[in-house]
C-alpha cells in the first residue's frame, strides 16, 4: 500500500473541517490586525489633563531672574550656558487614565549668587511649569539686609520669619531667624521661598484629589 503524503493527506480532510480551520486562521488574522491598530492608537488622556498643564498670565518672577510657569528646558539651558553645574532629579507618577498627569522636577543648583551672596538654589516644576525657587545663603547674616532691601515687603509674620504675597505671587523667609543668636544655637538653616500660588494650588488639588489613587503596578 502507498503512503499518502502530506497534500493528500490535506485532500483527505472533511470539507467542514477545513472550512473550519480556514475560519479560525481568518479570525486569529483579524484579531492580529486589531490588537495592532489599537497598539498604535494613543493612550487614553484624563479628561482634565489640560486643567493641570495649563499656563495662567501674568507670570510673576521668582528669586528676581526665573519667571514662574517657564518650562523646564527654557530654564535649564541658560543655567548650563553660564557655566553652573545643575543636578535634576524627577518624581512622575506613571501612567494611569484614572488621573492627569503628575511630575515634579527638582533642578538643584550648589554655589549660585543671588544678591552677591551665595549659596543652594532649588528650582520646583510641576508638570514642567517652575512653580518655586528657594534659595538657601551660605551666610544669612549677610545675605538678610540685602533681601530685605530687593524685597521691602517683607514683614514680620512671628518667630522671626518673613512673608511677602502680591497677588500670585509669595515669598517667605526664615534668614532672619537662621542669623540669629536663638537660629544659630539651634543650627536654624536660612531659607527664602518665592512661589507662583496659583501652581502651589494646583499641586495641591492633584494631591487632594487623585493622590489616593494607587500606583499601577510595574508590568512583569
Amino acid at each position: 500500500m502507498k503512503p499518502i503524503d502530506s497534500a493528500n493527506r490535506v485532500a483527505a480532510l472533511p470539507q467542514k473541517l477545513m472550512l473550519a480551520m480556514a475560519a479560525a486562521i481568518v479570525l486569529m488574522g483579524i484579531g492580529a490586525a486589531l490588537w495592532f491598530e489599537q497598539s498604535r492608537q494613543p493612550p487614553a488622556v484624563h479628561p482634565e489633563t489640560a486643567l493641570f498643564r495649563r499656563l495662567d498670565e501674568p507670570r510673576v518672577m521668582l528669586a528676581e531672574v526665573f519667571r514662574s510657569q517657564d518650562s523646564e528646558a527654557a530654564v535649564l539651558t541658560p543655567l548650563e550656558a553660564a557655566g553652573l553645574t545643575v543636578s535634576t532629579s524627577v518624581l512622575e507618577r506613571p501612567y494611569n487614565p484614572l488621573y492627569p498627569p503628575r511630575r515634579m522636577t527638582t533642578l538643584t543648583i550648589n554655589g549660585y549668587r543671588h544678591l552677591d551672596c551665595e549659596g543652594t538654589l532649588v528650582l520646583e516644576f510641576f508638570n514642567d511649569r517652575l512653580m518655586e525657587a528657594d534659595f538657601r545663603p551660605d551666610d544669612p547674616a549677610r545675605y538678610a539686609p540685602r533681601l530685605h532691601r530687593a524685597v521691602p515687603g517683607l514683614r514680620n509674620i512671628g518667630t522671626a520669619h518673613s512673608e511677602y504675597i502680591d497677588g500670585p505671587l509669595r515669598v517667605w523667609s526664615s534668614v532672619d531667624l537662621a542669623k540669629s543668636k536663638v537660629g544659630r544655637t539651634l543650627g536654624s538653616e536660612g531659607l527664602v521661598l518665592w512661589q507662583d500660588l496659583r501652581l502651589i494650588a494646583q499641586r495641591d488639588d492633584w494631591d487632594a484629589r487623585y493622590g489616593n489613587i494607587p500606583v499601577p503596578a510595574a508590568p512583569r
